[in-house]
């Protein structure tokens, strides 16, 4: 059976985890994910490492998603991860006037559409994913 787990490696002070972790849980069930999938909010610096090494991208982003199935498709215990930037959660949040627990959920799907296989490098695609986050968020808010 696969599971999904969530983790926090910087503060979360005024969040609530564990509905953070029920939506996650629900949002990859809701998503047929096929594979266990960790969840981790984390900081600016590590997410920024993660982006330069992976992506060879400079700079900050706000979700990060590795499907750690592709180098080794017979693992058993097949794992992927998202990684969600706090920092810039918070900020976004802000920018856009909804709380963060909102903005968290929008990032937590959005991580889990890439692991689905969703891009978001042009920009039809990237309306595409948005709507589907948009849709999976409506329902799973009912």
């Amino acid at each position: 059976m696969f599971r999904t787990e969530f983790f926090s490696e910087v503060s979360a002070r005024g969040l609530n985890i564990k509905r953070l972790e029920n939506f996650s849980k629900q949002a990859a069930k809701a998503l047929a994910l096929k594979s266990s999938v960790n969840v981790i909010l984390t900081g600016a610096a590590l997410i920024t490492k993660l982006n330069r090494r992976f992506f060879l991208n400079a700079g900050l982003t706000d979700v990060i998603a590795f499907d750690l199935r592709a180098p080794q498709p017979l693992r058993q215990d097949k794992l992927c991860e998202v990684y969600v930037c706090l920092p810039a959660a918070r900020k976004s949040a802000l920018m856009r006037g909804h709380s963060i627990t909102r903005e968290l959920k929008i990032l937590i799907v959005h991580g889990l559409l890439h692991l689905r296989g969703m891009g978001d490098a042009t920009p039809s695609s990237k309306k595409k994913m948005l709507d589907e986050g948009d849709m999976l968020l409506k329902r799973l808010e009912k």
